[in-house]
């Protein structure tokens, strides 16, 4: 997906990965599920767990977009609550000068409904 894709698409439109990658996100679901229970279980103990409000990171399963796009999420404690106002403050912190776009994945197509964690394109 270009720039131009990923900030026209529709809302209810779920953004696809490579083949690759969607294997190893599946392999690292069932891994992750075995391990702690639930895909869930393994992203509330790794991401909130911790005091942090907030834990930003690079994806490790990225959507399949152009290589001038990094994706990143940034996954919300829910002991906290950030509006996304703040959140778009967060990401601007982070890449004041670049081109973003962030969302909430639709409810239909979240893998984690308990943690909250937007999607995050910076245009490099």
């Amino acid at each position: 997906m270009d720039w131009q894709q990923i900030i026209t698409s529709s809302y209810n439109q779920r953004y696809p990965r490579t083949v690759e990658d969607e294997i190893e996100y599946q392999w690292h679901k069932l891994v992750s599920a075995e391990m702690s229970g639930s895909l869930e279980e393994y992203i509330k103990h790794l991401y909130t767990d911790k005091l942090e409000p907030y834990v930003f990171i690079k994806n490790r399963f990225t959507y399949n977009v152009a290589p001038n796009i990094k994706h990143y999420l940034l996954w919300i404690n829910p002991k906290y609550h950030i509006t996304t106002g703040c959140a778009e403050q967060i990401i601007r912190e982070r890449f004041p000068t670049q081109e973003i776009y962030f969302r909430l994945n639709p409810v239909q197509f979240r893998s984690i409904m308990g943690v909250t964690h937007y999607h995050v394109f910076i245009r490099v």
